[in-house]
């Protein structure tokens, strides 16, 4: 079991890294981003488990009892649309997930209203630090401003 949040390198990046080597390594990714396009490329890369942060224990357990014996499991809000790409192999277009954990706080925090002095402040770092992270998300996003930035989140499914 990988958290998606994780200091130094996402869960999501670490299970990529692991299934190249073991492509039949079951891992099960804990993460409070309860989103499509997280769970379709997890699933992309190999993973075959997917829990979202605030689950019962009991879901817990038995996605890792799943997952262990070779099965998949998801709880997750979009389970519905999880089951139907897995059992029909739907190949659609998902963006792939190049955010770190930092990255979409911050876009959390700007969805918030926040500005960056105020992001600044509460992560302790500078201002223009901040700027710098806001640039290159919006770069990484091929949008042009903030508002853009956060239209991308909602439109592809990543949500906060």
């Amino acid at each position: 079991m990988l958290d998606y949040n994780m200091p130094k390198m996402s869960g999501f990046d670490a299970a990529h890294i692991l299934l190249k080597e073991d492509r039949n390594l079951r891992i099960v990714l804990f993460t409070m981003f309860d989103t499509k396009p997280v769970a379709l490329n997890f699933l992309k890369i190999g993973g075959r488990g997917f829990i979202t942060k605030g689950s019962d224990i009991d879901h817990i357990i038995d996605g890792i009892r799943a997952v262990y014996h070779g099965d998949y499991y998801f709880r997750s809000e979009n389970e519905k649309d999880i089951a139907e790409w897995l059992e029909n192999g739907l190949i659609e277009k998902i963006p792939k997930i190049k955010f770190s954990p930092l990255e979409l706080g911050i876009v959390v925090k700007i969805s918030n209203g926040k500005t960056s002095k105020e992001i600044g402040e509460e992560l302790n770092l500078s201002l223009r630090t901040i700027e710098t992270y806001r640039y290159d998300l919006i770069r990484k996003a091929g949008v042009q401003n903030s508002m853009e930035l956060i239209e991308y989140f909602f439109r592809n499914g990543i949500s906060f």
